[in-house]
C-alpha cells in the first residue's frame, strides 16, 4: 500500500490505523500496543520509517518532508 503524506490518508493517525489493520490481518496484533507507542514517541517522519519497517515495507508512505 503506498501512501502518499500530502493526501487525505497521509495524517499520522490514518497511517497508524493502516498499520493496526495490517497487523491484524497478518496474525501479529498482539505488538501492536508496543508499536503504537513507539510510533507516537518521535515526529511524523520517524512513524512513517517505524510503518515501513514493522510492515516488511507492505505500507510505503511517499511525497515526506
Amino acid at each position: 500500500m503506498i501512501i502518499d503524506s500530502r493526501g487525505p490518508d497521509g495524517n499520522a493517525f490514518t497511517i497508524m490505523g493502516q498499520v493496526k489493520v495490517l497487523l491484524k490481518q497478518i496474525g501479529r496484533s498482539d505488538e501492536w500496543e508496543d508499536i503504537r507507542e513507539r510510533m507516537f514517541s518521535g515526529s511524523y517522519d520517524e512513524l512513517c520509517d517505524i510503518a515501513e519497517e514493522v510492515t516488511n515495507g507492505s505500507i510505503v508512505v511517499t511525497n515526506r518532508g
